[in-house]
């Protein structure tokens, strides 16, 4: 709202501020008049001018105070309205009619957001009605000293007029001076929000030469250590990661497991350099990634994460991740390849030009989830890199299913260092490593056979999914 049109924020201050200029510059010619007349008159129109900025100051407080009430009705409205234009969310919405509860708690939300405008313009309404009663005091207090001084002999008829009409003169450019400088206010109140967002400092380096000497895409697999790494997604709120200590060597394959809710896919964020550390540090082949260039640094790094869907153009743009002009096709057609998509493509009539879905393009096509999981992979092998992440994105996927694809990635990955999450234990009993993550620490660490003979969380929890994996009639058998 701080940039959006005229009336709000910067473009509201720029105009609102020459309007001020030229309301003080007209204030102080019949200011000075007034003055010659009766200092008491300007005195009491000085005075009521004062009331009304205060009463206009307390208005704006308010609305500061309770701005937050607006926000969150806003964000909340916000997401109906995508939800209720989203064509995937519209197959839940028809099926489980829907449509009337989304209507309600839209109006509850219209109601809730009116309650709040409601009790913001009855504070404005204050300095409106202390513009009228001041209009009456001011009248009378005129009147009362023009009257006395004709009277007096101080001054005749024309006189009288001659100043009457400089004394209105002044209201007409003092108000609105009140009413100028509250909309000065209130614009640089909501521009706040703006300049407290844009003073938030980068704590990743993207500068061009900053990143000279660091390894660049295709340059060998990285070592990563993470040394009493801490996060927490709140200033002050509770650590979802805590103290972490380890290090995966250049070219390990490595699986990261663990329920849900247990840190992995934030380790994964932090990992890529998506979040700064709350705490302690990642090295990356022994250098610090806060001192690295971030974006030469993500050029390493091949993420495959679990709530990712391919860009609603076409296959060899989602595969290379660039317009067609600077796309190499030979790479594309052989990361498709690899990654078992290319005997589907190349049976399309424009093959990898292919657009996906009909929102750009009314010949595209859907891929079904397996041929999404194909192309993303597809994508992170024609990136290249040090690094491969799989960041659960099997996850919808059967136990034997994502078991299969994790063996396959493992053998595309080649000399990669490579990390693998997941919350089914058995597809990652293949890794040189495991670290089992509880409650954002690594509660247990070594290869599957190593942690089996441990006895300890690692062999619960598998224990527990072979045995709801497992056929019913050899569950029977072991009975």
């Amino acid at each position: 709202m701080a940039t959006l049109g005229s009336q709000n924020g910067a473009p509201r201050i720029m105009r609102e501020a020459v309007d001020f200029l030229i309301k003080v510059f007209g204030l102080l010619i019949y200011g000075t008049a007034v003055l010659t007349l009766d200092w008491r008159i300007l005195l009491a129109t000085v005075v009521l001018l004062a009331v009304d900025v205060l009463l206009r100051f307390h208005a704006i407080h308010y609305s500061d105070a309770h701005w937050e009430e607006h926000s969150e009705a806003c964000r909340k409205m916000n997401y109906l309205e995508r939800s209720g234009f989203n064509i995937p969310d519209g197959k839940d919405i028809r099926i489980y009619q829907m449509k009337g509860w989304f209507r309600e708690r839209y109006e509850e939300l219209i109601r809730q957001d009116a309650s709040f405008w409601k009790r913001d313009c009855l504070r404005w309404y204050y300095p409106t009605v202390a513009d009228e009663i001041s209009g009456f005091v001011r009248n009378v207090l005129l009147y009362g000293i023009l009257a006395a001084k004709v009277l007096a002999g101080e001054i005749d008829v024309a006189g009288f007029t001659l100043y009457l009409g400089v004394a209105s003169g002044l209201v007409r450019w003092i108000f609105p001076l009140a009413l100028s400088f509250s909309g000065l206010q209130e614009a640089s109140h909501r521009y706040n929000d703006y300049r407290d967002f844009m003073r938030v400092r980068d704590v990743f380096i993207h500068d061009e030469e900053e990143g000279q000497g660091e390894p660049q895409r295709d340059k060998g697999p990285l070592e990563i250590a993470f040394k009493d790494v801490s996060f927490a997604y709140e200033e002050g709120g509770p650590d979802v990661l805590s103290h972490l200590n380890f290090t995966i060597k250049a070219g390990e394959k490595v699986a990261l497991v663990g329920n849900n809710g247990a840190g992995k896919t934030t380790l994964v964020k932090l990992l890529c350099g998506l979040y700064p550390v709350t705490g302690g540090e990642i090295l990356i082949n022994g250098k610090r990634l806060q001192d690295m260039n971030v974006d030469d640094y993500q050029e390493q790094i091949g993420v495959l994460f679990q709530d990712t869907s391919p860009l609603a153009f076409s296959i060899a743009m989602n595969v290379s991740g660039c317009p067609d002009e600077l796309t190499d096709r030979g790479r594309v057609r052989e990361s498709l390849r690899q990654a078992g998509l290319w005997e589907k493509v190349r049976e399309l009539p424009d093959k990898e030009d292919t657009y996906l879905t009909q929102i750009l393009d009314d010949g595209g096509i859907q891929l079904s989830g397996g041929e999404q999981q194909k192309l993303l992979l597809a994508r992170a092998i024609y990136k290249g890199g040090g690094m491969l992440v799989m960041d659960e994105p099997t996850a919808a996927m059967d136990p034997l299913a994502e078991s299969q694809i994790y063996e396959n990635y493992n053998a595309l990955a080649g000399g990669k260092t490579t990390l693998f999450i997941s919350h089914r234990l058995a597809s990652t009993r293949f890794c040189d490593r495991i670290f089992l993550l509880e409650n954002g620490k690594i509660a247990e660490e070594g290869t599957h056979r190593e942690l089996m003979a441990l006895g300890g969380k690692y062999r619960e929890i598998f224990d527990i999914q072979s045995y709801y994996y497992k056929e019913r009639g050899e569950r029977e058998d072991e009975k």
